[in-house]
């Protein structure tokens, strides 16, 4: 996982203009990873080379990293071993969701993804190249919010000031603060 921002763009923030760099490229490695754990995906440009997959029967199948860039190949693995080479231009993709799909006229020995497991091998390159604003802004955003020390807080359940008790809930570092949520929602995966 590389980080959404670089340390330039997380400076651009008042509240940490002046925080020492090792410092603040720390808490961006951790938002990062938070951010894309949240989501459920990476979103820096990637090749992903053997990718296993369950073959489902139809002409459609879901990718597991997207956008998609690039689509090399898919290699069906034969319940005898052998295996069939599928060029990556038979396909009709929809990058922005990570669906490619057997192009209409299809004239090779597959025109669907034959039902199996582990049987499928794909190819190909997904990604941004650029990191989008919102997202860059949302992971400068979560930086603040920890430098701020709110993730300090943030697991405090009750206090009390005689004799001071304080209890916890869950770990701090599993918390996302609702406006960066908000700005990163439009990009989670739903896939299991």
């Amino acid at each position: 996982m590389a980080d959404l921002i670089v340390l330039a763009r997380a400076q651009q923030l008042p509240t940490l203009a002046s925080v020492n760099a090792a410092y603040l490229a720390n808490l961006i490695s951790a938002a990062s990873t938070a951010i894309e754990r949240y989501c459920k995906r990476v979103f820096g440009s990637a090749a992903y080379v053997s990718e296993v997959y369950d073959g489902n029967g139809s002409t459609a199948m879901f990718l597991l990293n997207f956008p998609i860039t690039a689509l090399t190949s898919v290699v069906v693995l034969e319940s005898d071993g052998t295996t069939t080479t599928l060029a990556g231009t038979g396909f009709d993709i929809d990058a922005g969701i990570g669906e490619i799909r057997f192009e209409r006229d299809c004239s090779t020995d597959y025109c669907y993804f034959p039902a199996g497991f582990q049987n499928l091998q794909v190819n190909y390159t997904a990604g941004f190249a650029t990191i989008p604003a919102d997202l860059q802004e949302a992971c400068a955003q979560y930086c603040a919010w920890l430098y701020a020390g709110s993730a300090v807080m943030a697991g405090v359940q009750s206090e009390k000031l005689g004799d001071y008790a304080a209890s916890f809930g869950p770990a701090a570092a599993n918390i996302i603060p609702l406006q960066v949520q908000k700005m990163i929602n439009p990009y989670r995966s739903i896939r299991p």
